[in-house]
């Protein structure tokens, strides 16, 4: 039959990262055989199988491996994902599956678009009907909440629904109605800039943002207004060459606390504006209201400097910036010689894996190489007994292990018997003995008195001994140099048997060999008969 094992059931993974977990699969049938292995359960897009055949000698086992590659999209649901892993064996079709879990990490992420950018207001027609275009792009569930405010409170904002449920992958349509406060019979256009926020309700750090703007007119057109501006011309001249200040209507970051690299938009609405710069970059502006987005890597406050007709101005936003956590460290989960003594001449496989985030480097010294961290195994072919080490380096330190590949002697024998006991190793005749033992780097096991001539490399054999006996187990590796242990077990005497006396009236019955003699007298303890 096979057996067929899992490194861990439960395989933790992020969106947009890699995980993998080792399979052990191990030959107990009477022949070898070449073993298939998949998976099922999973979309073949998150899996890789490097080596999907093997050959296994009969009583031997291999490990192989499964990459698990899970794409940062909203089709990777969060949550857990079984699956099936089966080994099939090509010549008797034998097959053996095993359960595991793939549990995948949930992330968020929102898109939020408003249609149209900018409404209009009139005297008459106050209300606008604007769409907001809602998009979860994350892996999981989300409940939000919609909110919309202006630096000047000068609108207000009605929505159809204030809280949405949005499933992955999901897009969704709220209308929003926008007016201003206030109406004017007479004044020129204002333009008033706003955000609409989605927020979860579970985690504030979860949110989305977009900007609209709101041109509000007042009843008398500017074109009417300068007309009357000019029959005042007279009496307020004067008025019309003073220069006016330059006004910061508003400048915002948002959001104003984020992880290091997600981007913050700063927004800025200025009147009478000649020039303009945004410190530290972007740099220069252009228009007296717009957008642009940064990402901060550390905390930093923006600045807006204008200057107009009558001096300058300026206007800062701080963002917060929380450092995302150090890297983990690098780890070597196995690191193995097979086999690990070595006739001269002979070859080894040293097989190891390893689990790390962001950019790895392998290096295997001896021989010195620098090796793809997707590649798990390197043949080498060791002169003499050599201490192996894999060394890898990722962002978050250096970790390494060794193993040492031994070389015997010439005529010298690799396979070593660890242990060889009997149990118990005194008895009495007919009493059973269980000889156990366990060998490493054997071909053949045999053992003398009868026991056998290929036996399991680790196993128990019952004997009955009928007088002391020594047993000696031989070892052979596969060039046929031979090592052997021996073990005695010590099988007592029979004990004396005590005679049988006869009663009285009852002769012995049968052929008495030992003729017994009796007392002429016999005192019992309590008197009795003499």
């Amino acid at each position: 039959m096979l057996e067929i094992e899992l490194s861990s059931r439960d395989i933790n993974i992020e969106p947009g990262g890699t995980a993998q977990v080792s399979v052990t699969i191990k030959n107990n049938l009477p022949t070898d055989d070449r073993l298939y292995l998949e998976v099922e359960g999973l979309d073949v897009e998150w899996y890789a199988i490097p080596v999907p055949a093997v050959n296994i000698k009969s009583g031997e086992c291999a490990e192989e491996r499964i990459i698990f590659r899970m794409p940062r999209s909203y089709e990777c649901r969060s949550g857990d994902h079984p699956f099936v892993v089966r080994a099939k064996a090509m010549e008797s079709a034998e097959t053996v599956v095993t359960q595991g879990t793939l549990s995948v990490s949930s992330f968020s992420m929102l898109q939020l678009e408003i249609e149209p950018h900018r409404a209009t207001s009139t005297f008459f027609n106050r209300s606008n009907e604007l769409v907001i275009h809602l998009t979860n792009l994350g892996n999981r569930e989300e409940t939000l909440e919609i909110s919309a405010d202006d630096p000047d409170e000068a609108c207000a904002f009605e929505f159809q629904e204030s809280r949405v449920l949005i499933q992955p992958g999901d897009e969704v349509e709220i209308p929003l109605v926008v007016e201003p406060v206030s109406t004017a019979m007479l004044g020129a256009t204002r333009l008033y800039g706003f955000t609409v926020t989605v927020r979860s309700i579970h985690d504030s750090f979860v949110s989305a943002t977009t900007h609209g703007q709101l041109e509000k007119r007042a009843l008398i057109s500017p074109t009417l207004g300068i007309f009357l501006a000019l029959l005042f011309l007279g009496v307020i001249g004067w008025t019309l060459f003073h220069p006016r200040p330059v006004v910061i209507n508003h400048f915002i970051a948002t959001p104003t606390q984020i992880q290091a690299g997600q981007p913050v938009v700063l927004s800025w609405d200025v009147s009478n504006m000649k020039a303009g710069i945004i410190q530290p970059t972007p740099g220069s502006i252009r228009s007296s209201n717009g957008v642009v987005t940064v990402q901060p890597q550390q905390t930093t406050t923006y600045t807006l400097y204008v200057r107009g007709a009558t001096g300058d101005k300026s206007a800062s936003q701080t963002v917060t910036v929380i450092p995302l956590p150090p890297p983990a460290k690098p780890v070597i989960q196995s690191f193995s010689a097979s086999p690990s003594v070595l006739h001269p001449g002979d070859s080894t496989t040293l097989s190891w894996n390893i689990a790390g985030q962001g950019n790895l480097q392998v290096s295997l010294n001896p021989p010195g190489l620098m090796i793809n961290p997707l590649i798990t195994s390197q043949i080498e072919t060791p002169s003499q007994t050599t201490v192996y080490k894999l060394t890898v380096q990722g962002p978050g330190g250096i970790v390494s292990r060794e193993i040492t590949v031994t070389v015997v002697g010439l005529g010298q024998s690799v396979a070593s018997i660890t242990s060889f006991k009997a149990s118990p190793a005194q008895v009495a005749p007919g009493q059973n003995v269980t000889l156990s033992w366990v060998t490493q780097n054997a071909s053949l096991v045999s053992i003398d008195n009868n026991i056998g001539e290929s036996l399991p490399f680790t196993g128990k054999e019952v004997v009955t001994p009928t007088q002391t006996t020594t047993y000696t187990l031989i070892a052979t590796d596969n060039k046929g140099l031979a090592t052997q242990k021996s073990v005695t077990v010590n099988v007592l005497p029979p004990s004396p048997v005590p005679p049988t006396l006869p009663t009285p009236g009852n002769p012995p019955v049968g052929n008495t060999t030992t003729p017994i003699t009796l007392p002429s007298k016999i005192n019992p303890p309590n008197g009795g008969f003499h």
